[in-house]
């Protein structure tokens, strides 16, 4: 690695206790105040990434100081890069002499490829969705200096979601049950950094939850009886509560 090489990466490293971050996005606590970030374990670093829609944009690497010391940290930067691929297709990686690690984050294909000279096509074929069997960490940020919050994580019918889906039902066939207590209501959505339960012609939610400790997880079938929904929202702890410990 050239002297000239290793100082731009440098630029734009930050060093913490325990880890260090290459910012792809600089200062991106400035672009990105009051958005959520989601953090990906990708083999031995993570990926903080920035989600709303369609797009997905990697911000940063975080590498963890018990594996990587700074020398090392910028081999490994000279040697491979990242690629996100568009929602719902095939990835193609430019300036690529081979693939090392391909991860299916939110239906974009996210690659690790080792730097060269070729364009590459990852196809999804065989590809599973890492949120289908993982948890990414989410957080917003709260202002310029960086501050972050913890927040509630949406699992829909076993998919997560990055933000609340809006769920709309009919009182007259439709069943909502909310931690064991039926909820008259007309629609599940967004409330601040929650989700929020609503009826018709109300502003505000006739309640929420708000809490950055438990995953929401919203379970949505028909009622082969009565031919509407059933919608069962329970609040499961983020952690494994036999340990006392979060994960």
């Amino acid at each position: 690695m050239e002297a000239f090489e290793k100082r731009q990466y440098e630029k734009r490293l930050r060093e913490y206790p325990e880890y260090f971050e290459f910012c792809l996005v600089q200062d991106y606590e400035a672009k990105y105040v009051g958005e959520r970030l989601y953090t990906f374990d990708a083999d031995e670093v993570s990926l903080q990434c920035f989600v709303q829609g369609p797009n997905f944009e990697v911000i940063s690497i975080i590498f963890p100081k018990q594996l990587f010391e700074r020398e090392f940290l910028l081999q490994w930067l000279s040697y491979f890069g990242i690629h996100v691929g568009a929602a719902g297709k095939a990835a193609r990686v430019p300036n690529a002499a081979s693939i090392d690690r391909s991860y299916l984050f939110f239906d974009h294909i996210v690659t690790r490829y080792v730097k060269g000279q070729d364009t590459i096509t990852v196809k999804r074929v065989g590809m599973e969705e890492w949120t289908d069997y993982n948890r990414p960490l989410v957080e917003k940020i709260l202002d310029k200096e960086g501050r972050r919050i913890p927040i509630p994580m949406v699992v829909l019918n076993d998919e997560i979601f990055p933000e609340c889906p809006r769920l709309k039902f009919d009182r007259k066939v439709d069943a909502v049950v909310v931690n064991g207590t039926i909820m008259n209501i007309d629609r599940i959505d967004e409330y601040g950094d929650g989700i929020g339960f609503y009826r018709k012609n109300i502003r505000e939610p006739i309640a929420f939850m708000e809490n950055e400790d438990v995953v929401i997880v919203i379970d949505v079938f028909e009622d082969s009886l009565d031919g509407g929904k059933i919608c069962q929202v329970t609040y499961m702890p983020m952690f494994d509560p036999s340990t006392s410990e979060k994960t």
